[in-house]
């Protein structure tokens, strides 16, 4: 269930039943049936996950300073609130960041000082560039992609 925040809302299939709104907790997943009872379900009693991307329509209205936002989306020579709407779905359906791999792990990634995507191999305690052996820190690496786990992952 890795890429999911508490607080991530879904729709997802719980124990067969499809299509049941979920949220999600620190380390697992309720359903609400009634207001006042949550009741929990493990990670393996979920699957087909999708998470729903929620718009705060009001932001909209309040930059806007328009009192309709149905009207401001049909307007054609506005486009503030279908500009706002598409980066909110773009901010919420980003792949989340993978987890740091473990020593001797192996990721594809950038650097702020260098954009071609490179490979980088964990030390004992920094990621070092396979093709300059520099060393950054886990967060100074843009957009890491999983090559290899580390042993201790």
């Amino acid at each position: 269930m890795s890429g999911y925040q508490p607080g991530d809302v879904c729709i997802a299939t719980v124990r067969g039943v499809k299509d049941m709104r979920v949220l999600r907790r620190i380390d697992h997943w309720v359903t609400g049936v009634r207001v006042g009872a949550e009741y929990v379900h493990l990670g393996c009693d979920v699957t087909d996950i999708r998470r729903l991307i929620v718009l705060d329509l009001d932001a909209v209205v309040l930059r806007n300073g328009n009192s309709d936002v149905v009207t401001d989306l049909r307007d054609p020579e506005s486009m503030y609130a279908a500009r706002y709407i598409s980066n909110e779905i773009k901010a919420q359906t980003k792949p989340p960041r993978i987890p740091e791999p473990g020593q001797w792990g192996v990721v594809e990634a950038s650097t702020p000082t260098v954009s071609r995507r490179r490979r980088f191999v964990r030390d004992d305690s920094l990621w070092r560039s396979t093709a300059s052996g520099g060393g950054y820190d886990w967060d100074e690496l843009a957009h890491p992609v999983l090559v290899r786990e580390g042993v201790d992952s």
